[in-house]
């Protein structure tokens, strides 16, 4: 595969190879020169790399016009609000009553890949990847940032460079002092959100592990461990305090998507490209239950009892821990997906261009939602 580059181009790409290189998933030199074109924009969307490729996977815009799609959202505490992530950069805030939005802030240059609330409710924190019609701008390391917005004024109150590939996850710890990314570059961060005077813009302490990118990261209840999912199949913890990895589990055989603490965080469910999920006994290592066809992504209820699973093309599954049970709705599945209220008498879930909510025992709509 030939590529003809400027010679802008042509400098980034001297830049982009040692990283990409480094990937499990670039076997041959027609995949390699494929992700640099996809990265320059050469190859803008997922129609010439195949909708199995790893990189479309990850996050890659399905169609050129998709410039509005969801790509993430979170549900504040007191299910008063939601907030949503889209490909051109914007973050709005919706009232879950009215479907009204509140608040619209705006990244500028950065597709909205993940988002999370602070405990309080008072901001937001988003991971981004740069848009491909706004690649010149700015330096390499501010293109994959994350990124602290203040839910009141709209203003973005901190920023924080580090990673050098795009941001598939994020989290904050219980307490607020903390956010933990998960990157496609292989590493997890943490950042600390009360820095000492003058070393704001230190970048994040990098946990390093991962053989391939790092699709999701989430802390325990006690903000001490961290487990992590990646594309090279396997489920990682990580001391907090430490920085080291205490453990890894391996099992997935097509590159693990999501990760949750389950069981007061006595056990791990994870799930794969393929839709397994797999629940982990954290002290033994073992897989305790594997559960095909699940879905890609899975989310927790608060009680811990139910388990969500979807998929973007396919479906939505809800498993009761208590009974047993799998419920199945087989419709147009979620794109990305907020969680379970405070309650747990719904979630909220979305499509590609709105968000909407469910009953969480049956899983049917309730509530329009939002567009």
């Amino acid at each position: 595969m030939a590529l003809k580059l400027t010679k802008y181009q042509q400098q980034q790409a001297k830049i982009i190879a040692p990283i990409l290189h480094d990937h499990s998933y670039v076997r041959d030199h027609g995949t390699f020169t494929k992700l640099i074109a996809s990265f320059l924009g050469v190859i803008p969307t997922k129609a010439r790399l195949g909708p199995s490729h790893p990189m479309t996977a990850a996050g890659f815009l399905e169609q050129e016009d998709n410039s509005k799609l969801l790509m993430s959202c979170c549900i504040a505490s007191t299910d008063e609000f939601i907030v949503t992530g889209h490909a051109d950069g914007q973050i709005k805030i919706y009232d879950t009553t009215t479907g009204k939005t509140l608040q619209t802030f705006d990244d500028s240059v950065s597709e909205i890949k993940c988002c999370c609330l602070l405990a309080d409710d008072t901001q937001v924190v988003t991971g981004s990847n740069v848009r491909r019609d706004c690649w010149e701008i700015g330096t390499w390391l501010h293109r994959y940032v994350i990124r602290v917005w203040d839910i009141a004024t709209g203003d973005c109150v901190r920023v924080m460079c580090g990673h050098t590939c795009e941001v598939n996850d994020c989290c904050v710890s219980s307490t607020n002092t903390c956010v933990v990314s998960a990157s496609s570059d292989c590493t997890l961060r943490v950042w600390d959100l009360n820095p000492v005077p003058g070393k704001e813009y230190r970048k994040g302490r990098k946990l390093l592990g991962h053989n391939a990118g790092v699709t999701a990261c989430r802390m325990s209840s006690t903000d001490e461990i961290i487990v992590s999912a990646s594309w090279d199949g396997t489920v990682k913890l990580w001391d907090v305090a430490e920085g080291t990895c205490t453990g890894t589990f391996s099992g997935h055989a097509n590159g693990a998507i999501s990760c949750r603490f389950v069981s007061s965080d006595q056990c791990i469910v994870s799930t794969d490209r393929e839709g397994t999920l797999r629940v982990w006994d954290v002290a033994t290592g073992i897989c305790t239950r594997t559960i095909p066809r699940f879905g890609t992504y899975c989310f927790v209820s608060g009680d811990e009892q139910r388990i969500l699973g979807f998929d973007p093309t396919r479906y939505l599954r809800m498993w009761h821990r208590t009974t047993n049970k799998i419920y199945t709705e087989r419709t147009p599945g979620a794109w990305a997906c907020a969680g379970f209220s405070s309650t747990d008498d719904f979630f909220v879930c979305g499509s590609k261009f709105a968000v909407h909510f469910r009953d969480t025992n049956t899983l049917d709509y309730f509530h329009d939602g939002v567009n």
